[in-house]
């Protein structure tokens, strides 16, 4: 006959034997070894706690053998071990608020749920919300094909006072964290909040990693993804680092696909600048998808620094935003390389430049994004950065859609400036409308079309090809071929310094006004930028 006794607090726990039907309840696990318990009771939970470690509530024990780890004999001889059949609580093994440390309690319940001799699932759980157990020892770690659960508690959130180390180390396959809040009170702490995986090549096949639903904040580096592939962070909250918000540096490159989607790379602490929301230095192919990202001086650092590098990032359906810097940043000061990346469909706002791209960039495919309120350019490409395509975006048309300052003859790819198009009314004021920058000794072709009409007279159009070099001393020599039809304008092509050609419009003699819309369209050749003026 099987029995399951739900023990709960009462004064009557010093009855010292168990039969069928006796209210009897064990306070601790200290106490089966001074009871006597039927053998029709096969299993009781353990209800509250005394001591740390020293029983605690959730914990469900079941008859076992002397062989089963961490055994305990009843004063009838039986043998108990924890069930085989639940998941560990870790208030099974004292966590509650008042404890000092929650490393060792936490640290102790792992142990028990990976132990394959009990036949445990590998599941630590939690329903404990307050007071915050406090991390105070850092190297707490989750075991290969272990899964932690604090969704009892809604969230569970742990505290720590850590001045360095990592305060949560996830190794091996197949694990899964959710539900877990970790928050660091230490205010110059160079510690880490979540680290997955060590960095060592032992770890490094590891597979299927799963973070949902967390939150990681007042670190120096919120989460270290250092090694294993095919991981996953979801439905999560990082703010409030020092450093980098998610440091991606896999001990080999191409180990496999993974993605970020749905977290809010939150502000640094304040009086910080924070490097990064997400520094990605080496691993397998990635996703960063439909994620928020606030503040620090780079939204995303892809910067490679291992040899062999990686292939195909994306990222796409992003916010980035008030970055100091950078939204997005490719560089590097090494040999390594990143490449066929997707910058497709994402937001940008905020930033001085939206996209840099340098040595270390090749095959980069930037098209469908939208930026606003920029401060000096939204795409800028350096010496090093190769297979460059530029599509259509909707850049703030007030800055220049494309900086190409790049002079080392190692353009493979197609990247003219993007085609422009500008409405506008005319008076008889002369109008300068557009900068074109021609690098040194280098040449370019453009057309430039302006049709509309003219006020009280009809519709105009001009069209005119331009040829222009740059001698390389500062100076331009510029041809161009003109067809006019309609009415005139005043359209003038004009050498002026530093490598610069001014666009100028005006009226006729005699015309009063006219509404017009002005092309400008790179056909072939080297062009550093178009300024709107």
């Amino acid at each position: 006959m099987f029995v399951r006794l739900l023990l709960t607090l009462a004064t009557i726990a010093s009855l010292a034997t168990v039969a069928r039907g006796a209210p009897a309840i064990y306070l601790t696990w200290s106490q089966i070894p001074t009871t006597t318990i039927s053998s029709e009771i096969q299993s009781f939970v353990t209800a509250g706690y005394a001591t740390v470690f020293d029983g605690g509530e959730g914990c469900e024990w079941t008859r076992a053998t002397v062989s089963a780890p961490g055994a305990v004999q009843s004063a009838d001889g039986a043998y108990w071990a924890l069930s085989t059949q639940a998941a560990i609580r870790a208030e099974c093994f004292g966590l509650v608020g008042t404890v000092a440390d929650a490393t060792p309690i936490m640290q102790a319940a792992f142990d028990a749920a990976i132990n394959p001799a009990t036949g445990s699932y590998g599941r630590v759980t939690t329903g404990h919300k307050y007071p915050y157990p406090i991390i105070h020892t850092a190297g707490l770690t989750q075991h290969n094909v272990q899964g932690f659960s604090g969704c009892d508690a809604g969230r569970a959130r742990f505290e720590s006072d850590l001045a360095s180390g990592f305060a949560w180390t996830v190794m091996g396959s197949a694990n899964f964290t959710q539900c877990l809040e970790l928050y660091n009170n230490n205010p110059t702490n160079t510690a880490y909040g979540i680290r997955s995986g060590d960095g060592s090549l032992y770890d490094a096949g590891a597979q299927s990693r799963l973070f949902d639903n967390f939150y990681v904040g007042g670190f120096d580096t919120g989460i270290a993804q250092l090694s294993s592939n095919g991981w996953t962070y979801r439905h999560g909250v990082i703010e409030s680092y020092s450093a980098d918000a998610m440091l991606i540096d896999n001990a080999v490159c191409d180990g496999g696909d993974w993605s970020i989607t749905d977290v809010v790379f939150g502000f640094p602490k304040v009086g910080a600048t924070g490097t990064h929301n997400i520094n990605w230095r080496c691993s397998g192919g990635a996703k960063i998808t439909a994620n928020k990202l606030f503040g620090a001086e780079t939204g995303i650092g892809l910067h490679p620094s291992h040899s062999g590098g990686t292939q195909a990032i994306q990222i796409t359906g992003n916010s980035i935003e008030n970055q100091t810097s950078f939204g997005i940043d490719c560089s590097t000061d090494t040999s390594d390389v990143v490449g066929n990346v997707s910058i497709v469909g994402n937001e940008f706002a905020g930033q001085p430049y939206v996209i840099r791209l340098k040595k270390g960039c090749s095959g980069v495919n930037i098209a469908g994004n939208v930026s606003s309120s920029i401060g000096v350019a939204s795409v800028v490409l350096e010496n090093g950065a190769t297979g460059i395509t530029l599509g259509q975006n909707n850049f703030d048309y007030t800055h220049p859609a494309l900086v190409d300052s790049r002079d080392d003859f190692n353009e493979d790819g197609p990247t003219p400036q993007p085609p422009i198009k500008r409405c506008l009314p005319v008076s008889p004021t002369v109008h300068e409308l557009y900068f074109i920058d021609i690098p040194n000794y280098r040449s370019a072709e453009f057309e430039v079309m302006i049709e509309g009409v003219v006020d009280m007279i009809g519709p105009t159009m001009t069209k005119q090809k331009i040829f222009a070099q740059a001698d390389g001393a500062g100076a331009l020599t510029v041809q161009k071929t003109t067809s006019i039809i309609g009415a005139p304008l005043v359209y003038t092509v004009n050498a002026a310094a530093h490598n610069r050609i001014k666009l100028g419009l005006n009226l006729d003699a005699g015309q009063s006004g006219a509404t017009v819309c002005m092309y400008i369209n790179q056909t072939q050749g080297k062009i550093t930028q178009i300024v709107y003026n």
